[in-house]
């Protein structure tokens, strides 16, 4: 990982990348995987806002997308957990064209054929099946 800042009166600047080797499981088998990320991002840090009293503040429009700092001191791992949840895929797959497991008995269809008989399809479809096209 490589992280880079500046200071621009009292916003911090960040800019930086990670990369590494991550282990997943597929989406549709549900087989171990391996895979690689190579990120780059960049944070901004402002001060934390005064708030008077004790009651809850509502956020603005333009403050939803910031990040506060409030001591001398700031640890960035969450930022930087943040930036790494990001980058993963929201739908893994062992590979594009991996064919799942079968609905029936379960078995990978990637490695081995399915023993069910697959003639009724369905049955959720039955319904589609008994209408007639046409007039």
């Amino acid at each position: 990982m490589h992280l880079l800042y500046y200071r621009s009166g009292p916003e911090i600047f960040f800019s930086g990348n990670f990369s590494g080797a991550f282990t997943g499981h597929c989406g549709r088998c549900l087989e171990e995987f391996n895979f690689s990320l190579d990120q780059t991002f960049d944070l901004v840090l402002t001060p934390e806002p005064k708030r008077s009293g004790h009651r809850a503040a509502e956020l603005h429009r333009d403050e939803l997308g910031l990040s506060y700092y409030s001591s001398e001191e700031i640890d960035l791992a969450p930022l930087i957990a943040e930036q790494v949840i990001l980058a993963l895929p929201t739908r893994s797959l062992c590979s594009e064209d991996c064919r799942g497991l079968c609905g029936k008995c379960g078995a990978n269809l990637n490695s081995e054929p399915c023993s069910c008989a697959n003639a009724d399809g369905d049955p959720r479809m039955a319904l589609f099946r008994t209408l007639k096209v046409g007039r």
